[in-house]
């Protein structure tokens, strides 16, 4: 899918990322793609180095980031402190 730019914002480098983390940049990568290739409402989108965030999901975009918390599991109310 090509996104429209008006539509698209809040880009994320998965190169820069794994140049900042080295190899700890490993399993936020792979979720990233995860969440990528599960995205069936166009929240995301993939591009060749990174991830483009839909500005018209913006509003629900903490329930994407809280994919990435790795504590939200053991989180009796279900909630995440991070995001």
């Amino acid at each position: 899918m090509q996104p429209e730019r008006g539509n698209w914002s809040g880009f994320i480098t998965l190169p820069a990322m794994r140049m900042r983390s080295g190899a700890a940049a490993d399993p936020l990568i792979a979720r990233a793609d995860e969440i990528v290739e599960e995205d069936a409402d166009s929240f995301v989108v993939g591009t060749e180095d990174g991830v483009l965030i839909n500005s018209r999901r913006r509003p629900f975009l903490c329930t994407v980031a809280a994919r990435f918390d790795a504590y939200l599991p053991n989180r009796p109310n279900g909630h995440s402190l991070a995001v």
